[in-house]
Formats: C-alpha cells, structure tokens, sequence
C-alpha cells in the first residue's frame, strides 16, 4: 500500500517541482519586462524633456530675430525723417541692439547643437530646425550688412547736417552771448578817495582848487563794479544811510526812488530805460 502511494506522490512532487521552476522563469521575465519598460519610460521622459528645452531654446532664437526684423524695420523708417539729427542716437542704439540680438541667437544655437551632440540621439526633425534657424540668422547678418552701408552713408549726411546744427548753435550761442552782455549794467559805491584811486572819478574845472566838480572819468575801467541784468535786476542794496550817498553818474530823478533807514538804503530802478538811457554804469559816493 505505501509502495503505490509513494508511486502516486513521486510525479506529483515532480509536476509541482516543474511547475514551480516555470512560475519562477515567468517571474524573472516578468521583472525584466517591468526592468524594460521603466527604462523605456525614463529614456521617453529624458527625450520629451530634451526635446522641450531644445524646442525653447529655438523659440527664443526665433524670438531674436523676430526683434532683429522689427529693430531693421525701425531703422528704415528713422532714416525717412526729415531731421535725422533728431534720430541719430535712436539709430546706433537700435543697431547695437540688433548686434545683441545676433549675439545671443548665436549663443543659443552653439548651445543647441552641443546639447544635440551630447545627446546621441538621431532626432532628424531637431536637427532640420537648427539648420533652418543658422540660415535664418545668416541671412539676417547678410541684410543687417546692406542696412549698415545705407546707416553710413545716412551718418555721412548726419554729420553733415550735425556741423549745420552746430553752426546754428554757435551762432545763437554767439548771440545770447552778445544780447547778455548788452544787458549787463554797472554799479560802485565807495569814498570819493577809494574811487578817485581805482579811476572812477575825477576832479575838473574850477579856479585855485576852488568850484571843482566830480565827474566819471571818461575812461572808465568796470573791472572794479558790482555786474546786474537790466532785464531783471531792478533794486540795488547800498548799507549806507541816504544823506550820504550822492550820485556822481547822470540818472533821470523819476526814474528810480531811494527808501531805506540808518543802516541801508534801497535803490528801486522804476524805468531802466530813462534810468540807463544816459550811461551804462552807476556811480555812487559815500560821503
């Protein structure tokens, strides 16, 4: 009896032990497939990212020249106006904006192409759009050369017309310097001796010394006087009492008034034409 049961059980052992051995092989295919598809679905994922930041990368050179169209077609139309002095600044700003621009798509192109390189990958598509892309900015350095010759021969008629503007300036310059030295009036205001020592004044007419009168000297040097605008400088500041001050140049007496107290006294010039008519500068003795 346990001859026949031990018959019975020795191919059950046998067909479980098989079984077993087939379960363990599908397991390790099982792994290895599982082991595959991971690898598949982080090479994917490395590919779908590469091709993302490839992809920016050549959305941002588009950009570039994008910019580069928009900056030359900028160019043109400030080449068109009438007073180019006016725009010359915005011209060579725009064209070293546009030399920036080609910089930068060159830079992201090499970075492109070493990224494609140290991929290893055959991603045809990628590689047909960074060609396109170097043509596109060969071309626009080409179109960028022709508009640089046309800037040069527009600089060449801004500077032409920079020396006119200049000329012009000189010439107002030349004018305001001469109409602000038309307004310039003079005054001085001292002792007669101190006036008397710098030539001033001077003592004429009379007989022995007596009935001599003071008068400006005809010769008069300003480099000794207070300089106003008669345009706007209408008061002047004398710090001395009224009674002592007298007037030595010739002034129309309606044309100012004094007001003052014990320590100063206040010129008001009412009418500057009758009160300059007769002389440029002011003369003043203080007794």
């Amino acid at each position: 009896m346990k001859f026949k049961i031990m018959l019975i059980l020795v191919p059950l052992l046998l067909l479980v032990s098989c079984d077993k051995g087939k379960i363990n092989e599908l397991n390790e295919q099982v792994a290895r497939l599982q082991e595959q598809n991971q690898q598949l679905t982080e090479e994917n994922t490395s590919i779908k990212k590469f091709i993302e930041d490839v992809t920016k990368l050549i959305e941002s050179v588009n950009k570039d020249l994008d910019k580069i169209v928009e900056t030359e077609i900028d160019i043109r139309k400030m080449s068109e106006d009438i007073e180019l002095g006016k725009v010359e600044g915005e011209i060579k700003n725009k064209l070293g904006l546009i030399g920036q621009y080609i910089l930068n798509s060159k830079e992201k192109i090499n970075a492109i192409e070493k990224k494609l390189a140290a991929s290893k990958k055959n991603l045809k598509g990628l590689n047909k759009l960074v060609s396109n892309l170097k043509t596109k900015l060969e071309t626009r350095i080409n179109k960028i050369g022709t508009l640089m010759k046309d800037v040069g021969i527009l600089e060449t008629d801004i500077l032409k017309l920079t020396e006119e503007i200049k000329k012009k300036e000189q010439k107002i310059g030349d004018q305001e310097s001469i109409i602000a030295e038309q307004n310039k009036r003079y005054y001085i205001f001292d002792k007669g001796k101190e006036l008397k020592k710098k030539g001033v004044i001077k003592k004429e007419g009379g007989f022995l010394g007596i009935g001599r009168t003071t008068k400006v000297s005809p010769n008069l040097n300003t480099e000794h006087f207070n300089v106003i605008d008669v345009k706007t400088d209408h008061e002047i500041n004398i710090p001395h009492k009224m009674k002592k001050l007298k007037f030595i140049s010739p002034h129309k007496n309606d044309s100012y008034e004094l007001t003052g107290d014990d320590n100063q006294t206040t010129l008001k010039i009412l009418d500057p034409a009758q009160f300059w008519q007769a002389t440029k500068c002011l003369v003043v003795v203080v007794k």
